[in-house]
Order: C-alpha cells, then structure tokens, then sequence
C-alpha cells in the first residue's frame, strides 16, 4: 500500500476538488422577521436558504433551528406542524403539540428543528424553506416570535 502526502492541494483549471463525502459549499441564511400563524393552512414562516449545487448528485444537509411560540385559548389539545420543503416538495415535517388543562391561557416556546439530508438531483438553484400550520384554530404560533432568530444552513456534500 502507498501513502501519498501533501501539503498543499489545489483544484486544476479553477474547478473545485470533487472529493466523496467533502463538504463543497455552505450557505446559511437567519430570520429575525416575525410571523403569526393562526389558520390550520400551511403558510411560509419567513425562512428560506437557497443553494445551487455543484454537481447533481451531491447531497444537501439541511439543518434548521427555528424559534416559535404556541398559544391556545382553548382547553382542548392543539397541534402545531411544522414543515419542510424544497421548492414545492414536502421533505420532512414535526409536530409540536400543546396539552391544555383547566384554565382557557396555554403558552409554550419550542424550536422546530430538521437535520436532513436531501438528494436535489440538480445543479440549478434550489430553495428550502419552512411552512407551519395548526391542526385546529383557537390557537396561534408566532414564529421568530420578539424578532428572536431562526437559523438555516444548507451544505453540500459529494458523492
């Protein structure tokens, strides 16, 4: 078996090193904008990251960290989705559920959180993005509630 070493490494006519497994590029976009949500229709909460891959085969690492706020008037159980999309396309979704007891005030801050890694089969830009709804109306979700910070970062991997 040979050992090879460097010291230095870099990529012939200005292209990029295609090494399998290498992260390639890294965007991250933040939102402090915030965004009400009270109908149980899925709606865009304000955070988007785009990418445009290098190769169409590589993976994207999706990684989200979104700040919300859960709000129930009602004794009754309320559920907050929360999803992600890639364009158009559903490609993971959570659940935040809040249990209302006796009294008719239930608050609760939470984060949606998604670690996904996605297959875009594309070199074209491609738009990630979050959406939330309830299950059920007498309930309201506040995304980056108090303009707090919700965070995505997108990396791409070769393959």
């Amino acid at each position: 078996m040979s050992t090879l070493f460097v010291d230095n490494l870099k990529p012939n006519l200005g292209t990029v090193v295609h090494s399998p497994g290498h992260i390639i590029q890294v965007v991250q976009n933040d939102s402090t904008t915030q965004f009400s949500q009270g109908g149980t229709t899925f709606t865009d909460t304000n955070l988007t990251c785009a990418i445009t891959p290098k190769y169409s085969n590589s993976k994207v690492l999706v990684m989200v960290k979104q700040y919300f706020t859960f709000r129930t008037t009602t004794t009754a159980e309320r559920v907050a989705l929360t999803r992600l999309m890639r364009g158009s396309t559903e490609i993971a979704q959570q659940a935040n559920n809040i249990i209302a007891g006796m009294s008719t005030d239930h608050r609760r801050g939470t984060f949606a959180t998604f670690d996904v890694l996605d297959s875009p089969s594309t070199t074209n830009e491609t738009t990630y993005k979050t959406q939330g709804r309830l299950t059920d109306s007498s309930a309201d979700l506040y995304y980056q509630h108090d303009n707090s910070i919700s965070t995505m970062l997108l990396m791409e991997i070769a393959q």
